[in-house]
């Protein structure tokens, strides 16, 4: 017999319950009307972004927009350890609604073709730092390269499918974490890094897939950013892929 728990827990910035198995072969779900009007939480599949989680549409514009407003709010919030000023209203803000931003995926197959990531270029000098992708279940959320997309079919030129980096020469990436939902690179894509993740000071991968198919996926998770470090990696499976964890480049 399962028994479940409910509990409350301020791990991610917010306080948010989860519901688990006692008998510990379920991973914790997240539900989306706990997080109803909290400001630091964009969910993709909300307006203005809408993905659709179908596994049929190609969610690569609607996550990209969804990226770049969680990079503009973590730096709005936190520029401070950038710039060494916060606006009064910046530091309400803080005060309010917290430092971390997370990305919610709610349970769909969030169809992409090509890399989705932190752009400097639209946020200058904002590093990513304070930034949770989570999922509502790994069992249930999965973010799925299409098969044969261009630009990963060479194995000797790998490329990132998920980045959490934005500003290369910057080692500030404070608190990022990954948890809770699967990566697929599909097939026919050899040249695939699912997650380039970028973390230190606390952050970390918590109860994470990573599939590729047959031939397909270079590496599951890169790590090899500047200075990053002092992060905890739990639970992680790898299905595939030439390289499952990279340290070293």
């Amino acid at each position: 017999m399962t028994v479940c728990k409910l509990w409350w827990t301020s791990c991610l910035g917010l306080w948010i319950a989860l519901l688990v198995s006692a008998c510990g072969g379920e991973q914790p779900r997240y539900f989306s009307p706990l997080f109803e009007g909290a400001p630091a939480l964009i969910d993709v599949t909300a307006p203005p972004y809408g993905a659709k989680g179908d596994g049929k549409t190609d969610d690569t514009q609607a996550l990209q927009s969804a990226f770049q407003d969680a990079l503009r709010r973590a730096h709005a919030v936190n520029h401070y350890w950038v710039k060494g000023t916060q606006s009064e209203e910046d530091n309400k803000r803080l005060r309010t609604e917290g430092k971390t931003t997370i990305l919610y995926f709610p349970a769909g197959t969030y169809l992409v073709s090509d890399r989705i990531h932190m752009d400097h270029e639209i946020e200058p000098q904002a590093p990513t730092y304070y930034v949770v992708l989570l999922g509502e279940a790994r069992d249930r959320t999965v973010i799925r390269l299409k098969d044969e997309s261009p630009g990963y079919g060479d194995a000797d030129a790998p490329r990132e499918v998920i980045s959490l980096e934005s500003l290369p020469t910057s080692n500030a990436s404070y608190e990022n974490r990954v948890c809770n939902l699967s990566f697929d690179v599909g097939a026919g894509n050899p040249g695939a890094v699912a997650l380039d993740f970028h973390a230190n000071n606390g952050g970390g991968i918590y109860h994470v897939d990573f599939r590729a198919a047959p031939g397909s996926g270079h590496t599951a998770v890169s790590a090899v950013g500047r200075l990053g470090g002092i992060s905890l990696f739990k639970d992680i499976r790898v299905d595939g892929f030439g390289t499952a964890l990279d340290f070293d480049g």
